[in-house]
C-alpha cells in the first residue's frame, strides 16, 4: 500500500512496481488499466455483481452495510467536514455512484450532481451506542443512492460519535482505511485553509471493473477456473463444528461475536514467531485458527475461505472500491 512505501526511494518503489506489473523498466509507469471513454458502459466488476445480486434478495436488509464508528475528540466543525467529505467523493466516482438495470446488465452510473451531508442526531448519553446500531441497519438504495452515509451522533454526555455507513458494492475494508485517511488529510488542510495535498488517482473503480472483463474474457479466466478445478478436484471434507442446536435450512445474517484483544506480550511472540518462519502475522493467525477447528471436529483437512486484498496493481493500491476476493 502507499502507507506501506512511504519510506522508501524513488527508485526502490518503482522497482516495486515493475515486480508488481510484470513490465521492463521502460514500461513500467505506463498505466496497465486504460481508462473509459466519456460516456462508455461501466459494468460492475465481477464481485460487484455478486453483492448486487444477493442485494436483490433481499434489499431491506443491512446484512452488506460496512459501518465504523470513530469518537470524536475536541471541537468539530462540520460543515469543514462535509466539504472535505463531498471533495474526496469527487475523487473517487465509486462514492458517487449508483447501480441501473439495463438490457445488456447492471452498470454503474456516476452521479456528479450528487450532494453528500453529514447527518447531525441528538439523543440521551446513555443511548449513543444504540442511536449508531440503529443507523448503521438503515439499508441504502442501490439505484437513487447516495450508498455512503456520515452521520454525526452527539449525546448529552461523552464525545460524539462520528458513524461512517457505505454499502459493501462500493468499498472493502482496505478502502474504509484508505477513506478515514483521506477525508482527515482533507479536512485538516482545509481547516488550515489549504488545498488538500492528496496524489492524483490515475484511474477510477469503473475503469478497473472494466478492464477486469475484458481480462477475463480474453481466456485468462478460464486458465484461472482449470487452476481450481484441479486444486479442488477432490471430494471436500466438510467439517462438522459440534454446536448445542440444528443449523437451520433457510439463509440468516442473524448472530453475534466476541472480541478479546491480545496483549502484547502475545503479539510480540506470535510476531516473531511469523519472522522466523518467513510468513506474514496473518498466515500464523489462520493457521490458529485451523489448529483450534482440528481440535472440535477431529479433521485434518480443513478448507477456510480467506479474505484477500486483491489489490496486485499499483494504480489500485490508493483507490476506493469494492476489490475483496476471497480464496480458500
Amino acid at each position: 500500500s502507499q502507507q506501506t512505501t512511504d519510506h522508501l526511494s524513488a527508485a526502490k518503489r518503482l522497482l516495486i512496481e515493475q515486480r508488481l506489473r510484470g513490465l521492463a523498466p521502460e514500461g513500467a509507469r505506463s498505466p496497465s488499466i486504460p481508462t473509459l471513454a466519456e460516456g462508455e458502459r461501466a459494468p460492475l466488476s465481477p464481485a460487484q455483481h455478486g453483492i448486487w445480486l444477493l442485494h436483490q434478495v433481499d434489499p431491506t436488509s443491512a446484512a452488506y452495510n460496512l459501518n465504523a464508528a470513530y469518537s470524536v475528540d475536541g471541537v468539530l466543525d462540520v460543515e469543514v467536514l462535509e466539504h472535505s467529505l463531498n471533495y474526496v467523493a469527487h475523487r473517487h466516482q465509486i462514492l458517487l455512484s449508483t447501480f441501473a438495470p439495463e438490457v445488456a446488465g447492471v452498470v454503474q452510473v456516476f452521479q456528479p450532481e450528487l450532494r453528500l451531508s453529514v447527518e447531525r442526531v441528538s439523543c440521551d448519553g446513555d443511548l449513543i451506542v444504540e442511536q449508531a446500531r440503529e443507523l448503521a441497519r438503515r439499508p441504502f438504495d442501490l439505484e437513487k443512492g447516495p450508498l455512503i452515509r456520515l452521520a454525526l451522533i452527539e449525546g448529552t454526555e461523552g464525545p460524539p460519535l462520528l458513524l461512517l455507513s457505505a454499502h459493501h458494492v462500493i468499498l472493502d475494508e482496505w478502502s474504509l482505511n484508505l477513506f478515514w485517511r483521506e477525508l482527515t488529510t482533507t479536512y485538516g488542510a482545509l481547516l488550515a485553509g489549504d488545498r488538500p495535498n492528496l496524489e492524483a488517482l490515475p484511474v477510477q473503480f469503473a475503469d478497473y471493473a472494466a478492464w477486469q472483463w475484458k481480462r477475463l474474457e480474453s481466456g485468462v479466466a478460464e486458465s484461472q477456473l482449470e487452476f481450481w478445478r484441479q486444486r479442488l478436484a477432490e471430494p471436500l471434507p466438510l467439517g462438522a463444528l459440534p454446536s448445542d442446536r440444528p443449523r437451520s435450512i433457510d439463509q440468516s445474517d442473524s448472530g453475534s461475536y466476541r472480541s478479546r484483544p491480545l496483549d502484547a506480550t502475545t503479539t510480540a511472540r506470535l510476531k516473531a514467531l511469523a519472522r522466523s518462519e518467513d510468513a506474514s502475522l496473518s498466515m500464523v493467525l489462520l493457521l490458529g485458527l485451523k489448529l483450534l477447528v482440528q481440535r472440535y471436529t477431529d479433521s485434518h483437512d480443513i478448507l477456510i475461505g480467506t479474505p484477500i486484498a486483491d489489490r496486485q496493481l499499483p494504480e489500485t493500491s490508493a483507490l476506493l472500491g469494492y476489490f475483496l476476493n476471497t480464496v480458500v
